[in-house]
């Protein structure tokens, strides 16, 4: 969608707004809020100090896996 222009975005742009609205935002909002909460209390439960801990996270793996080119999702 970013990469298009003219009638292709028209096009991209109609399928994907429904996605973007504001109960959409909020339940992902939560979401987030709950799964990091959820994260937080498995690390001190693992690790009681962990707020005096430095934790690293790798998140290059999951960010740079091989993507199905548009024509394949199609």
């Amino acid at each position: 969608m970013v990469g298009t222009e003219g009638t292709d975005w028209k096009r991209h742009r109609a399928v994907a707004k429904p996605a973007f609205n504001e109960a959409n935002n909020t339940l992902v909002w939560s979401e987030t809020i709950r799964i990091v909460n959820e994260w937080m209390s498995f690390l001190e439960s693992e690790q009681p100090d962990v707020k005096n801990s430095t934790i690293i996270v790798d998140v290059l793996p999951a960010l740079t896996q091989d993507m199905p080119s548009p024509s394949a999702v199609q």
